[in-house]
This record gives structure tokens, sequence and C-alpha cells, in this order.
């Protein structure tokens, strides 16, 4: 085993990390500026403009991925969980969202530990700031771990952690749930490695709780993948390990056992997933399903060839490996190759990373255990680019549904280690003054120049875009030249015993700090705290009304688009996630077509016929409507000659009132029992009139009259929250309440104490069976399954618990 280190050096990497990385972002970000946000809204968004002094905001907005994956989706679910955690309640549900849907179900990452850890301690803003800085820490802190266990110097476990926390891939998905899973892979492998060697009970443990934490993360691909790569390292790894095959047997049996209960610990996030997942619409992620197989011949043979609809997209990317800013950069918008997005094809882990890889390749033989993670690093960008042979892995079974794209995270992860062992290996035979150190840095620097200019040409026939002039592409390579010119000059001074080898280990991290801050220091940029989802004037407006309503975005996504009316708590029809209920993309399919193209990742209704859906829309509870100007708008406002819309806001938006609108809850007296697919059809129809009466689809609800007669009575929403909405209603002969909220499992109803059934209505929503009488209809949301699977993983913290308690109980009895 390899001996402990002291706790000092410990603490020391932890501030050290915790410094880096609050320099890396700028230390205003823990007093007024806010980062993964983006100021995208600012752009495309006239609302936002209207807080705005005259000449702010108008270049372009600064790396528009951040505005598209953060402010859109990712800060208004993390503003919902935190602002909901601090009132004491859960959010299983969100109702705010596509007419309600399960929140623990979309990526909302609610039980993600480091959000869950800050939920009631600070601000959402800073809490956006704090997991920026606390997942660069944990992440470097958990590679420091890792590569000191295997038995490298402290130089070279520093190294490792600065890489792993600064990479380029690292720093590209900031934020984003899968980096938050992410963070947690150096943990799992160290403690696997642990397990291998024969540690005991503290490490299984450990190994049980970072693996939980990964799976947590509400990106469950992820967690699949980042299992999958240290299954792969576990059964190349123990047949190292030196002790009888039982023993091996056993400690691998004791790994997965750990994996288990880590899952079963996630249970209760990953369960509400899987549940949604079965009843949603969810697009082909898997690159098997871009060139499905019909059987095991075929996909061998895909296995074997490629897919090389994909090389032809990506392979030229990799060039990025060791000119980040070849195809320019997100951050100013110069990102020219259109295959696709500069996150994606992110395989920039730093030069100098890559430089100690490549001398662990060089130097196998005397750099124990480098070829297994070369091996790792090697099949995931194989797979990752899906290059023949490497494609196997987009056929096998579960591995087969996943984005393997993303598999670049494993690669730049074993590239770093790898790097580690190199580094070292590259200390010691320069201590023993071996020659050809410096011939090797500078011979990898040739290749580094090289490697963008031979590539220019043959990516301007290759490529689907036209590239920018040869010399812009070549001075972006002068941070590139810069870390290697200043390694060899350090390199040289060693050699010359002019410093001492620890100056040149200093050097290399100062350098693997400031490459990736060179090259993408400015892809999370800040936005001014006071610009982070301010209430302007329209919004304002909007909940200037007390009553209960939804609003929709109109004709075109332009205005408070899917998820920003969240951290306002506006009620949206829409949602910018793959996540949705089945039911609710069909009904927005039939609005729309595909209008937001194969993979419909933003779920929006485009009401660009109003009149058409004047029925659906009073349905939707849609009681404002917001537009662009006029001026702004390409196709004629298709509200404005409409006597059922009144204009009541006419300034930086415009905004439309629908006189017809129903409440949230309402009485109807008059039931029909249709399919699934004639309700669809039903209420899209131009004649569709929700007040005539409800559609079940439920032969055993209870029938109402068909005879017309007097007003069916009255029904409000007293209260709504996340998991509960309670309505008193008043029906004057037998009725059904329908309730404008998602039907879901787990929904259960109570009318005056009495469980009652709740019934499928108008295709989307809910609907109880009343008598006559005054009565209080409680709904309340928690599904059996949620309460079993967070029973597992109490269980799961509880077996954690126990192997620390085990190990505690060991030490103490040792003398």
């Amino acid at each position: 085993m390899t001996p402990p280190l002291r706790l000092s050096l410990h603490v020391a990497i932890v501030l050290g990390l915790v410094v880096l990385a609050s320099l890396f972002f700028g230390p205003r970000i823990y007093v007024d500026q806010t980062l993964l946000i983006g100021d995208g809204s600012y752009y495309v968004d006239p609302s936002f403009r209207a807080i705005l002094p005259p000449g702010t905001y108008v270049t372009r907005p600064r790396n528009f991925l951040t505005h598209i994956d953060n402010a859109l989706n990712g800060y208004p679910r993390l503003h919902y969980v935190q602002t909901t955690l601090s009132a004491g309640e859960i959010p299983w549900w969100n109702p705010y969202l596509a007419m309600g849907l399960p929140g623990v179900g979309t990526g909302s990452a609610t039980f993600e530990p480091v959000t869950l850890l800050l939920a009631r301690a600070v601000s959402v803003p800073m809490v956006s700031n704090l997991k920026v800085v606390l997942s660069t820490v944990i992440a470097g802190y958990g590679m420091f771990l890792l590569v000191a266990t295997l038995g490298t110097s402290r130089a070279a476990a520093v190294f490792a952690a600065v890489a792993f926390a600064f990479s380029g891939w690292t720093l590209a998905w900031l934020g984003r749930t899968n980096i938050m899973a992410e963070i947690w892979m150096p943990w799992m492998f160290w403690a696997a490695e642990r397990v291998l060697r024969g540690a005991g009970a503290a490490s299984v443990g450990a190994l049980a709780l970072f693996t939980g934490f990964a799976c947590l993360s509400s990106h469950p691909q992820t967690g699949m993948q980042i299992l999958a790569v240290l299954a792969a390292y576990v059964a190349v790894r123990v047949g190292s390990v030196q002790v009888p095959a039982r023993a091996r047997a056993g400690r691998v049996a004791l790994v997965a056992a750990a994996v288990v209960v880590g899952v079963a610990i996630a249970l209760v996030q990953l369960l509400p997933m899987a549940e949604l997942i079965a009843r949603a619409e969810v697009p082909p992620g898997g690159r098997s399903s871009a060139r499905a197989a019909t059987g095991i011949v075929s996909a061998v043979w895909y296995s074997l060839t490629g897919d090389w609809t994909t090389i032809r997209r990506d392979l030229p990317t990799a060039v990025m490996m060791i000119a980040p800013l070849f195809f320019g950069t997100a951050a100013d918008a110069s990102f020219w190759w259109r295959g696709y997005n500069m996150m994606e094809m992110m395989v920039y882990a730093g030069v100098l990373p890559l430089l100690f890889a490549a001398y662990a390749a060089a130097r196998r033989r005397q750099t124990p255990g480098a070829l297994v993670w070369l091996g790792i690093a090697l099949g995931s960008l194989g797979a990752a680019y899906a290059l023949p042979l490497f494609n196997v892995v987009n056929y096998l079974p579960v591995l087969g549904l996943a984005n393997n794209g993303r598999l670049r995270l494993a690669f730049r992860f074993a590239l770093i280690v790898a790097a580690a062992l190199g580094f070292d290996r590259f200390l010691a035979d320069l201590g023993e003054r071996r020659p050809g150190r410096l011939r090797f840095v500078l011979g990898f620097a040739a290749v580094a120049a090289l490697v963008p200019a031979l590539a220019y040409p043959a990516i301007a026939r290759w490529g689907p875009a036209r590239p920018p002039a040869i010399s812009l592409m070549l001075w972006r390579e002068l941070g590139v030249a810069v870390a290697l010119a200043a390694l060899a000059a350090l390199v040289a001074l060693v050699a010359r015993g002019a410093l001492r080898p620890q100056a040149l280990a200093v050097g290399v991290v100062a350098l693997a700090v400031l490459d990736p801050w060179w090259h993408l220091g400015d892809f999370n940029p800040p936005l001014p705290t006071a610009h982070v989802f301010p209430e302007t004037p329209a919004v304002r407006f909007l909940k200037s009304d007390p009553s209960l309503f939804r609003v929709s975005s109109g004709a075109v996504v332009r205005v408070l688009t899917a998820d920003t009316k969240l951290p306002y708590r506006l009620y949206d029809v829409d949602i910018f996630d793959v996540l949705s209920l089945r039911r609710h993309t069909r009904l927005q399919q039939a609005i729309n077509g595909r209008a937001f193209g194969r993979y419909e990742t933003i779920r929006a209704f485009l009401f660009r016929d109003p009149a058409t859906h004047r029925g659906l829309m009073s349905l939707m509870n849609i009681k404002y409507v917001l537009m662009p100007p006029p001026a702004a708008l390409a196709i004629p406002d298709p509200y404005a000659t409409l006597p059922w819309y009144r204009p009541v806001y006419d300034r930086d938006i415009r905004i439309y009132e629908n006189l017809d609108t129903l409440p949230r809850a309402f009485l109807v007296n008059r039931a029909r029992v249709v399919a699934e697919d004639e309700a669809l059809a039903t209420i899209v129809a131009r004649d569709f009139d929700p007040r005539a009466g409800v559609l079940l689809e439920d032969p055993r609800a209870p029938a109402l009259s068909a005879a017309p007669g007097p007003s069916p009575g009255t029904a409000e929403v007293t209260s709504l929250s996340a998991n509960r909405v309670v309505v008193r209603a008043a029906p004057a002969r037998p009725a059904y309440l329908v309730l404008s909220e998602a039907n879901y499992p787990g929904w259960r109803a109570r009318v005056d104490g009495a469980e009652t059934p709740i019934y499928q209505a108008d295709y989307l929503f809910r609907a109880v069976h009343l008598a006559p009488g005054a009565h209080e209809i409680v709904f309340t949301f928690m599904p059996a399954s949620y309460i079993a699977a967070a029973a597992v993983s109490l269980a799961g913290l509880a077996a954690v618990g126990g192997c620390f308690v085990v190990a505690g109980l060991r030490r103490r009895m040792t003398p």
C-alpha cells in the first residue's frame, strides 16, 4: 500500500485549489458577479433589454452556449429546486413547466450533493458560483488522491490535480449535470484501486458513497459511462494484483457490491427519472439509433467498419487535442466547424498533459501502469469518434443507447492519469541525467506546430465549412507555443544545473493552470448579479395579476422562452428538455409539427393560428400571450385581429390577455369516454369547446347526463405548491372537476378526506367526479415507488455508514 500523506499536505492541496479556482474565475464571483448564466437573454429577448441603459449589451453574446444550456435550463431548475428546498419541501413535482411534470424525474439534480449542501446556506446566484469552485476543487483533489495512490510523486499528483480540475472538458461543461457526475470519477477510481489492493471496509464504503454521488447528479448517461470505464479498469487491473486467484475474485466482488450499494443510494433520483423516461418520447441519442443494426451480424459489421458519417463529421476536430482554438471558440462566436458545437467536440486536456502522456507511451516499459491508462484513453477516444473496431461500444447493450461521443470525458481523465505517470518518469530520467529530454520536448513542439499547419488544407477540403485564413488559425496557437517554449526553457535550465528539478515541477504546475486560462479562461463569462433574471417591466406586469394562470410565448420563441419563466414563478405551457411527458410532446407536435428539428429539445407550443386552437388554449389556462413588438416580427401578428385577445401591455414587448381562458380548475356536467388518439384529435380541432364537457378515457368513470342543465357550479384553486393542490368546489349537480394540471401516476385525490379516483381528462389533464354540494378536493403527489426508492437510498447510506463504523472499530482494535 502507498504510505499515507500528511494531513497538512491534504489541507494545502484543497486550499490551493480553492485559491486557483477563485483566481481563475475571478474574485468578484464572491461579490457582484454570477457564473453559468450568460448574457444571451439581453440579445434575443426584448423584455430583458427594457431594464438596460442605452449602449449596454450591443456587441454579441459572450458564449451563447452558456445561455442555451444554463440560462434556458440549468439555472431556472436550480432556482426552483433551491427555493423549494429552502422552504422545507422536496420538489417531487414541478407545476410550473409543461403544465406539470415530475420535478425529480427531470434533470433538476434535486439530490445532487454539492447543490444539496448549499441549499439553505446561500443565495441562488451564489450557489451557481460555489458550484463552479467546489466542483473544480472536488475534481482536482480526487485526482490528487488517485494519482498519489498509484505511487507517483507529490509533484506529479499535484500536476494531475490541477490539469484535471482545469481541463478543457471540465471548463467547457461547467455547471451541467454531467460534470457534477464526472467530478466524482477520480474518487471512484481511487476507492476502487484501494479495494483492489486489499484496503478495508472504509474503502468499500467510500466507493459506494462516491458512486452514489455520481449517480445523484441526474445525468444517468454519464454515470453509466463512468461505471463502464471503471468496470473495464477493474477487469484489467485485477490481473496485476499479486494475490491468489480467489482473493482477486473476492476483491472484484467487493468492488461490484460497492457499486450496487452506490446505485442504491442514488435510487431516489434514478427511479423517478426512469419512470419519466418510460412515459416520455425521448429523442434517439445513441449512435446505434442513427445506424440501427438489424441483428447480431449487422451489429458486428458496423462495429468493425465504423460509423463514417460520424467520422467525417467529428474526426477533423481531433486537431483540437493539440490546437484548442483551431476552429475558433464559442466564447466569441468564432467557432466555425459545422459538425457539432465546441463543447461536444472538446478534447483538449492541456498541452503538457498531452506531452507527458506521450512521454509515458514512449517510455512505457519504464512507466508501470501507463499502458492501462493509455489504453482507456485510446479506447474512449476511438468510441467517441466511432472508429472501426472501437465502434463496438456503440452496439453494446445499454451503452449503445448513450451518446458515446461524451466518452471524451473518459479520454481526458485517463490521459491526465497517464500524463502524471509520464511526468514522474520524465523527472526521474532528468534526475538521472539521461540524454534526450530536451530533444523530446522540442520534437513534441515541432509536432504541435506541424499538425495544425498540415491539418488546415486537409480540413479545408474535407470540412462542411469554410475555414478562416491560416494566419489567424496559427496565431491562435500562440498559447500552445508559449507553454511549450517555457517548458523547454525550464528543462534546459534543469539539465544544465541552473535550476533544481523542484523548480521544473513548480513551473509545470503553473503552466497547467495558465494554459487553460489562456485558451478557455473566457469560456464561462460572468454576468453582473443584478442582471441575473431581474424583474423586468413585463414580468412585473404579469405578477401584478393575483389570479392563477399560464403564460405562452405565442407564435415565436423569443420572449421569456421555455424555462426562463421559472425563476419568476410564472406557470408555463412549455419546457426546454428532452424529458417531458409523451402526451405533452404529442400535443405539442400536433400544434407545431416538428418545428424544432429531429431532437425536439425545446418543447414549445407555437400557436401561429390561435383561432384554430381557441378551445385548447382556453383549456390550458393560457391567460397571457407574449409576443415581440410588431416591428421585430417576420410574420403578421396572429393575435392582433382576434376579438378575444386584448392587448394589455405594449412597450418592450406586446402582451395579449386571453379573454376566453378557463380557470385552472372548473366544473363540467357532461362527459364522454373516448380513446387516447381521439381525445388528442378532439382537443386540437377548431370546434373544440372544453366547457361543453370532459373527454375521459376510463370506461369505468361515472357517467353524467348528456342533457343540458344549469350552470355546473363553482370551483377555485385555493392552494398550489410543489406536491399539493387544494380546490374548493360546489357543483350544483353531479359533475366532474377538471384540473388543467398534467396527470401522472402517483397523484392521489381526496374529496372531503375520502380518497377518490383521478381520471385522465381532455387527453393530458386530471378530473375527479363530484356529487352536488360543497367539497374540498386535495390532490397530493408522492408515488409509492418514490417512497420505496427513498427507503432503499437510506438503506444504502446506512450500509456505507456501517462500513465506516466497522473500519473504525478495526482501527481501534489494531495495536
